[in-house]
């Protein structure tokens, strides 16, 4: 009687057990079925095959603009300023005098020099014609000479005095604010004023580190003028050494003045060629994704259905110009690149693109980006 009670209690569990277990099938299976009429999760993306572009990397430096025509004109000798030819700031023309020294006393020394010269040129007529007739002695004619000579100096360097205390402009150009006033004692070596002249082409000289790629004569380089405008300007001249103190090595451009609106001494952004042109793939910027691993892009492929998944591409070597990238390793030319949307995307995902944009609106991006 125990042995029936218990087969029927392990009859009643195990019918429990069936039923529960039938039940939870059907509800799985019903589910499954359920499931296979929902279509599968995918993101609409825009995509576009990267475009092939010549672009040699360029690094950055600041030069200075330096006008070919520029002096700083300084006193040689010390003296008294008894006349102003211009007012700091002024523009001023070739040979125009600008400070006038005193030279009273130059110009008295002057009369007497010359006196002086007229005076030995009478004794040596005199010593020629008494040696001509055989009256004088050689040794006189020759003193007479030495003494005519020596007194033409004198002259010279009295007049040297003159012109060194009388300051002309050397070209026309333009002069810097400095405070001049007339009798005002100036110093040997003091600053009189800077004469900067008006030319068509003006000079940028920037310097490039030693292991900067080799720039030649005749290469170009890329300035920045004002409100960014990108001008171009050709290396002229480079040191023929490299500073042992910087490492560095003096590159100067010509660029035109009425391009580059900048005047003397200014700085100015120069993009300069890092390394060869070659081959890179232009995409939209929002073509690039980033994680911890690095950047990459979402390639989209077609499966056996002929719908599109995505598959990551790790990317290297990228360069921004504006709203287009440039990428030099990781994709090729008929990869069909995720770009707006993106973000969205992850491997293995299904895909409905928007229409693409074409190979002539990517091209145009990158020439409107490129240095």
């Amino acid at each position: 009687m125990t042995v029936a009670r218990w087969l029927f209690a392990l009859l009643a569990i195990t019918g429990l057990v069936g039923g529960l277990g039938y039940i939870k099938f059907t509800q799985i299976t019903e589910a499954i079925a359920q499931a296979a009429l929902i279509p599968e999760h995918s993101e609409a993306t825009k995509a576009v095959h990267p475009q092939s572009t010549l672009y040699a990397p360029q690094t950055q430096v600041i030069g200075e603009v330096v006008a070919p025509k520029q002096v700083e004109l300084r006193t040689e000798i010390s003296g008294r300023v008894v006349n102003l030819g211009f007012k700091p700031g002024d523009w001023v023309e070739k040979h125009q005098l600008l400070v006038q020294m005193d030279v009273s006393e130059e110009t008295a020394e002057l009369a007497a020099a010359e006196a002086d010269v007229e005076l030995a040129a009478i004794k040596f007529e005199r010593a020629q014609k008494l040696r001509s007739t055989g009256s004088g002695s050689q040794s006189a004619l020759d003193n007479a000479r030495a003494l005519l000579d020596t007194s033409k100096a004198k002259v010279g360097q009295i007049k040297s005095r003159i012109q060194k205390k009388t300051i002309r402009a050397p070209f026309a150009g333009e002069t810097n604010t400095t405070v001049l006033s007339v009798g005002e004692f100036l110093s040997v070596n003091e600053l009189i004023t800077q004469v900067v002249g008006d030319t068509d082409d003006i000079w940028i000289d920037f310097k490039l580190p030693q292991h900067q790629m080799e720039i030649a004569i005749g290469d170009e380089v890329t300035a920045i003028g004002t409100e960014n405008q990108q001008i171009t300007a050709t290396i002229i001249h480079r040191d023929a050494a490299i500073s042992v103190s910087t490492r560095t090595r003096i590159h100067r451009a010509t660029v035109s003045a009425s391009d580059l609106q900048l005047i003397h001494g200014a700085f100015v952004e120069v993009h300069v060629p890092a390394a060869p042109a070659m081959n890179y793939s232009a995409l939209p910027s929002s073509s690039i994704q980033s994680d911890s691993y690095g950047q990459f892009v979402y390639a989209l492929a077609q499966d056996e259905q002929s719908a599109y998944r995505a598959t990551r591409q790790d990317v290297a070597d990228l360069h921004y110009l504006g709203e287009t990238v440039l990428v030099g390793q990781g994709i090729s030319q008929g990869d069909l690149i995720a770009t707006d949307g993106g973000f969205k995307l992850s491997p293995g995902m299904l895909v409905e693109l928007i229409t693409p944009q074409t190979r002539q609106q990517i091209s145009s991006a990158s020439s409107t980006g490129k240095h």
